[in-house]
């Protein structure tokens, strides 16, 4: 029978002070689903400092990671954090279904976690100061390479992106939903070609005096996971063949959620 162990590994990374937590729950397990696998090709869209593509490259050993993140500042974060991990490349570009070559992109400062298209981040934030938005390079999804596994935290654009990209290869896909709204075009989406492994909410009510929007009362954001139901890569390792949230680090939710305060 196979011993699985799960062990901490320090990390020393360039992150700003208001994201310190969720990196800490990134790299202790947030997006672990128990699937094992090896020499995978993964994108990370919406890779902010690199926690995920640096969990990712000791979940998923030999892997070939491909990290996507538009903030200038936030980018050169990420390539410093980055430097050390062999088998992870970086582009300095958002994912989103444009024509054009820049997008308007929101960010309260250099490292955001809630970063993210204007036009979605209306959804999310009561105010959009004209101050902390600005253009970045955009690439469509539909010209982003087929990979094994996808994560994207995208802040709202999650559906739109999946709706554009070529997931005939992909076995794994890992995401955070906005709302209740994204959630469900999420699941209409994939779910007639794989399998829902985990959905985890948390709600937005506790948060809406930080500067979110009142319409979200009520509302939900979180994870949802996905596996093909057809040629998956990746296996459960034989001690355990289900996946167990309780591999995951889940901190509350307003130390979850609450960025820049």
């Amino acid at each position: 029978m196979t011993t699985v162990f799960r062990m901490s590994v320090p990390v020393t990374l360039e992150v700003p002070q208001q994201m310190a937590i969720p990196t800490q729950e990134v790299l202790a397990g947030e997006y672990d689903c128990g699937l094992c696998g090896e020499r995978l090709t993964v994108a990370d869209i919406g890779a902010n400092i690199g926690a995920f593509s640096i969990w990712a490259s000791a979940r998923w050993p030999g892997s070939s990671i491909t990290a996507y993140e538009p903030h200038p500042e936030t980018f050169a974060m990420l390539q410093r954090n980055l430097a050390p991990f062999a088998g992870i490349s970086t582009v300095n570009a958002a994912i989103y279904p444009s024509s054009d070559e820049r997008i308007s992109f929101f960010a309260r400062y250099p490292g955001d976690g809630e970063a993210g298209v204007v036009g979605c981040s209306r959804d999310t934030f009561s105010q959009i100061p004209d101050k902390q938005s600005f253009d970045v390079p955009v690439i469509h999804p539909a010209k982003i390479p087929s990979t094994d596994v996808v994560k994207i935290d995208a802040e709202g654009s999650e559906a739109e992106i999946l709706r554009h990209m070529d997931l005939s290869g992909t076995s794994l896909v890992l995401l955070e939903f906005q709302n209740d709204s994204n959630r469900a075009a999420i699941k209409q989406l994939l779910e007639p070609n794989f399998d829902l492994l985990l959905e985890e909410e948390f709600r937005w009510d506790p948060l809406l005096a930080y500067g979110y929007n009142e319409s979200l009362a009520g509302d939900h954001y979180g994870h949802l996971f996905f596996a093909s139901k057809t040629g998956c890569k990746l296996s459960y390792p034989k001690s355990d063949k289900r996946p167990r949230a309780s591999w995951r680090f889940i901190a509350s939710e307003i130390a979850h959620k609450l960025r820049g305060d």
